[in-house]
């Protein structure tokens, strides 16, 4: 992260506001009650973060769509679709869903402020949304971050194998982290949808293909260009409603990329 971005962030944090975050130096700003956002804090060896934590049981539908029945994909027939023959080696039941919110589109000074991952125990879906209070907490979101994804047979986003993946690479390389997670299987479900639906729709984007596909509609949805902005507020402020709609927003992306692996 660049020097300029960092400082930005926090002189953003100097008047203090009431809150639980553990304290890693005696200089770390003092940070905003998160209890709103309804997670809560850990502790981890690159050290502590916050993550919110949601579950859905089987059964709960996504627009149309059963969330479980992601379990039944058949990643042999998958392989060839997707065009990496190493899906055909995985179990759907491992997959790992992947979504990002970032403090911008690209470069070494942008940050993963949230990334929600989702991913099966049984029948029920864990969705589990790491959060950035402040950039002295980069260590425990990575950390955990790669934990989780390094017990996954493969991962799964929507462009992110040109916008998430490349951005938290460049996170872990400023941070001296070496996660095994890079050579995992990626289904970047963006290019299946291209190929099954070209010449239907006029966007594949993920908004568009929820509509189509699942018959989701997001209601007061807090666009993702929106999100960065919310997130400086909060630092601004220490008012963590900026970041619910940031929280939803997120939310929705992983069950939206679960419900179109479903849908293949």
């Amino acid at each position: 992260m660049s020097s300029g971005l960092r400082e930005q962030l926090r002189a953003a944090l100097r008047q203090p506001v009431r809150g639980e975050a553990p304290v890693r130096s005696d200089n770390v700003t003092q940070l905003a009650d998160l209890s709103l956002m309804g997670g809560r804090w850990f502790e981890s060896p690159q050290g502590p973060g916050y993550v919110v934590e949601s579950r859905y049981e089987a059964g709960y539908e996504h627009g149309t769509v059963a969330l479980h029945r992601a379990l039944d994909l058949d990643t042999v027939l998958l392989a060839p679709q997707c065009r990496d023959p190493r899906l055909a080696e995985c179990d759907a039941s491992d997959f790992l869903y992947v979504d990002t919110e970032t403090t911008g589109m690209g470069g070494s000074g942008v940050l993963v402020f949230m990334a929600g991952v989702a991913y099966f125990e049984a029948s029920t879906l864990h969705l589990d949304q790491y959060f950035l209070p402040s950039p002295d907490y980069e260590g425990g979101l990575l950390g955990e971050l790669a934990e989780r994804m390094e017990r996954a047979s493969a991962l799964v986003s929507y462009n992110g194998k040109s916008f998430d993946v490349p951005v938290l690479e460049t996170r872990y390389i400023l941070s001296r982290m070496k996660p095994r997670w890079k050579e995992l299987p990626h289904l970047d479900l963006l290019h299946p949808n291209r190929r099954l639906f070209k010449g239907m729709f006029e966007s594949h984007r993920l908004a568009r293909m929820e509509q189509e596909l699942l018959k989701f509609e997001r209601e007061d949805d807090a666009p993702s260009h929106e999100a960065p902005e919310r997130y400086f507020k909060f630092q601004r402020t220490g008012d963590p409603t900026h970041l619910l709609p940031v929280l939803r927003h997120n939310a929705w992306d992983v069950l939206s990329l679960v419900a179109l692996a479903a849908h293949l």
